[in-house]
């Protein structure tokens, strides 16, 4: 069996694919089966968090480049919170 996982760039959602099993396959209740899924869970989790993370440090980005802009317009006389609408 091939499986792949990508994300979709547009959407940032996580695409997984996998081949189809043959019509006649038949899964065994072997002790391998609950370590292969632990496993899979494992890998899927920490895609997920790594996604988590990136999406933090971006917001953290964000904040710290609202910060600077909000002291730049103070150095120059500016009131943020009196804006124009």
């Amino acid at each position: 069996m091939v499986s792949q996982v990508s994300e979709a760039t547009a959407s940032k959602e996580m695409v997984i694919t996998w081949e189809a099993l043959p019509d006649d396959f038949r899964l065994e209740d072997e002790p391998g089966q609950p370590l292969l899924a632990a496993a899979l869970s494992e890998v899927l989790e920490l895609l997920g968090t790594e996604g988590v993370e990136q999406e933090h440090q971006r917001a953290e980005q964000e904040r710290q480049q609202k910060e600077r802009l909000a002291e730049y317009l103070k150095s120059q006389g500016i009131d943020r919170d009196n804006l124009p609408k």
